[in-house]
């Protein structure tokens, strides 16, 4: 589903249901997942953000995914010592003592950063140009690469290729952007340099097409198959630099600056069309399956967001006091118990902006 101006736009879409009696009002099931630099890890309710429970003792968590399989996993990886990567299942209500541990490995290399190949592999990138998909039951390494300069942002695409991007050392080679197949690591196509300094990646929602920003306040938005086909790009957004891109459910691209704007732009990224100011200084974003954005600032703040045609934003929950935030992400608890459901096929109908 894209964002088009001015049309009705009919397309067959995956829906994440949840469980409920037949007229009953739908619950968003999502969680939110954040962690901080002093080494917290909580999982807050993913409607009023009440602490539901928590974690500690990590160091500096880089990087935090949700990895949903028989069970809710929170991934973890941090630059403690010589890199820490580890999974745990968060249950009860409690803190630590409610985490249980399925696997854990240290000497990972420094500040792992983590993406999650669909129902599948766990892949880990960090600072030392490292690449590794590992396995997400044990942590046992399936495909290593390396020589990717300073890692510091990593996606994936629906079909699991993998999206890379390294930050600058003031030379084009360390602002690269690739893309790799997700079985092997092998390239597809070259690397892209010369985007601007310091990216971050994400995938396009229904395109797999690859969403980059950089700390010069520039969009990029290139070809699911191939990172020489520019789609759309900006230069000089406002805001400052870019530290977070997302997608939503129909293609619209979201980003987050450390000036504290978060902008909602077109599928095609040929303009914006809301914008928020006055955040702080964004450092994780996080989309619910609903669509509500979760961002989360250096100042130790996070809050869900909802953009609504014709009516702008709503603030959903907000929550301060959670240290400098570096991660986010929703969290599904206990998917097999709730009878959460993924059915295809589903008629989406929604009226674009003029």
């Amino acid at each position: 589903m894209q964002r088009k101006n001015g049309f009705w736009v009919v397309v067959l879409s995956a829906v994440m249901l949840g469980s409920a009696t037949a007229g009953a009002a739908t619950v968003n099931l999502d969680d939110v997942l954040l962690s901080n630099a002093e080494g917290l890890v909580i999982l807050r309710d993913g409607g009023n953000l009440d602490t539901k429970t928590y974690d500690n003792n990590y160091g500096n968590v880089t990087s935090i995914r949700a990895q949903v399989t028989d069970d809710s996993y929170a991934v973890i990886g941090s630059d403690v010592s010589d890199g820490l990567l580890t999974i745990r299942q968060p249950s009860g209500t409690g803190g630590p003592t409610d985490w249980t541990g399925k696997a854990t490995l240290t000497g990972t290399g420094y500040s792992n950063y983590i993406a999650v190949q669909p129902g599948t592999n766990i892949v880990v990138g960090t600072s030392d140009g490292s690449l590794k998909i590992r396995d997400n039951q044990d942590l046992g390494t399936k495909v290593s690469d390396g020589g990717f300069g300073e890692i510091r942002s990593i996606a994936v695409q629906s079909n699991g290729n993998v999206v890379v991007a390294n930050w600058s050392h003031g030379s084009p080679q360390y602002q690269g952007v690739f893309l790799r197949n997700g079985t092997d690591l092998n390239g597809i196509g070259s690397c892209v340099t010369g985007l601007g300094t310091n990216p971050v990646v994400a995938v396009q929602a229904g395109t797999d097409n690859i969403i980059i920003g950089t700390s010069d306040s520039s969009l990029w938005l290139r070809d699911a198959n191939d990172l020489d086909t520019g789609i759309g790009s900006l230069s000089g957004v406002a805001g400052g630099a870019i530290t977070c891109v997302a997608s939503l459910s129909d293609g619209s691209i979201v980003s987050g600056s450390d000036g504290g704007y978060l902008r909602l732009w077109y599928d095609d990224l040929s303009n914006d069309y809301a914008t928020l100011t006055g955040l702080g200084t964004i450092t994780a974003l996080a989309i619910q399956s609903d669509d509500d954005i979760v961002v989360g600032t250096a100042e130790g703040t996070v809050s869900i967001l909802r953009y609504t045609d014709g009516e702008g934003w709503d603030t959903i929950a907000t929550d301060d006091g959670n240290g400098a935030i570096t991660s986010l992400d929703t969290f599904v608890p206990e998917p097999t118990t709730l009878g959460v459901l993924l059915t295809g096929g589903v008629l989406v109908m929604r009226k674009r902006r003029g």
